[in-house]
């Protein structure tokens, strides 16, 4: 995201840390009304929202073929969520330079997810993965909420999405 738009960010989201009366980490963490409030305040942002809804049933022969492995089933969803955005820089013609990439820490290994990311760029096996031209495997970066912030605003669209879509 542009340096104005991360600073934007960044004052929306004190404002929202500010308002909620709790420590919270993840949209899970918050009340209904307090998940609206930071959608609604989220929104005034201008940022453009990007998530992928899988599940591994769906998968076919993918899901024998990588032995359900949840590590590479993670790089699979990784790697469409990353050439939608791709899609999307490419068709809204926003920017030339490397869009910076920043995954939460979590119990992953990212030396597998880069590697996955490289040998897909030197080899695309599908149209859909030429949209990764735009991002640099080796630039990707691991970061805690407590390092990055703005973390909270990716975790927010993946809760909405998932709440659209969840089984009543």
């Amino acid at each position: 995201m542009p340096n104005a738009v991360r600073i934007q960010a960044r004052r929306v989201l004190t404002d929202v840390e500010n308002r909620i009366p709790k420590k919270w980490a993840h949209a899970t963490d918050l009340t209904h009304s307090q998940t609206t409030f930071f959608a609604r305040t989220a929104a005034t942002v201008n940022a453009r929202y990007f998530a992928v809804i899988s599940r591994k049933a769906t998968l076919g022969g993918y899901a024998q073929e990588i032995e359900w492995d949840p590590h590479k089933f993670y790089n699979k969803c990784a790697q469409y969520l990353l050439e939608r955005v791709g899609k999307y820089l490419a068709i809204s013609g926003i920017g030339d330079a490397e869009p910076d990439v920043i995954f939460e820490n979590r119990n992953h290994d990212f030396d597998k997810l880069i590697r996955y990311f490289g040998k897909i760029k030197e080899t695309p096996m599908h149209e859909s993965a030429l949209y990764l031209s735009k991002f640099n495997p080796f630039g990707f970066v691991t970061r805690e909420k407590s390092e990055e912030p703005l973390l909270k605003f990716a975790d927010l669209a993946s809760h909405a999405v998932y709440q659209c879509v969840r089984a009543r």
